[in-house]
């Protein structure tokens, strides 16, 4: 999605996702204390912050916490909500906005990395590569990754992928018709966003990752663990902490 298109859905996001996601929080809260300590040390990056809803639970005495947008109107909210911490906290927390698939960043320079909700909204196989590559490159070793997608088989949305997956099997043309529209791969969907107080729908662009798929895309990782976690039904999303050996 654009950093336009994001502007105009900033402040109702807001509005609507003001505060730290409950899911995350209670999963970092649940590890064991040691990993946790590790994973809120240092100079950490929250990639594609938006809002900075989770700041919160992110931010330590322990670290430095960089958030990162490529929307300047999540990034202004990011910076007012800033002025809730203590001076000490304000002065080690940084906003960039930039595109997640250009991160400023030199080799070896972060020890944590964190991608909350932020890479299923990546389109293409080869983009998503790139990008985790990019992480790879930038982070310490044994810094930590950790990140949040969509699970493609979750309750809501499996009767639209099973049929998804039988017309691009029996139908030759569906395949076709799908890319006109920029979804290029199975596991692709537009999830609308209406702001209502300016009367319009923004489609968000989202890639629905089964678990084979997210394995796969963090190859070069070393795998901690991988939950289904948070949602309506307790097990919508894949939670996985991943370390760079």
């Amino acid at each position: 999605m654009k950093p336009e298109q994001y502007n105009k859905i900033a402040e109702d996001y807001h509005n609507k996702r003001k505060y730290p996601w409950r899911d995350l929080q209670n999963y970092i809260n649940a590890l064991d204390p040691l990993v946790r300590n590790e994973l809120l040390k240092g100079t950490c990056l929250d990639l594609g912050c938006g809002n900075g809803r989770n700041f919160k639970i992110f931010k330590s005495k322990e670290n430095r916490l960089v958030g990162l947008d490529n929307s300047i109107e999540f990034i202004e909210i990011a910076k007012n909500r800033i002025e809730n911490f203590s001076p000490k906290s304000q002065n080690t927390i940084d906003l960039i906005v930039s595109d997640m698939n250009n991160l400023p960043f030199r080799r070896n320079t972060l020890k944590n990395i964190f991608s909350i909700a932020s890479l299923h909204h990546v389109r293409g196989k080869a983009t998503r590569k790139k990008l985790v590559s990019q992480i790879y490159k930038i982070l310490i070793s044994e810094g930590y990754f950790f990140l949040t997608l969509w699970r493609r088989w979750q309750k809501r949305f499996r009767k639209y992928f099973l049929i998804d997956y039988m017309k691009l099997k029996l139908v030759p043309s569906y395949k076709k018709s799908q890319k006109k529209v920029g979804l290029l791969e199975f596991g692709d969907k537009f999830i609308p966003w209406t702001v209502p107080k300016d009367n319009i729908t923004i489609r968000r662009f989202y890639h629905f990752f089964s678990k084979k798929e997210a394995e796969s895309l963090l190859e070069n990782f070393a795998i901690k663990s991988l939950d289904f976690e948070g949602g309506p039904n307790n097990k919508d999303n894949l939670f996985i902490l991943t370390k760079k050996p």
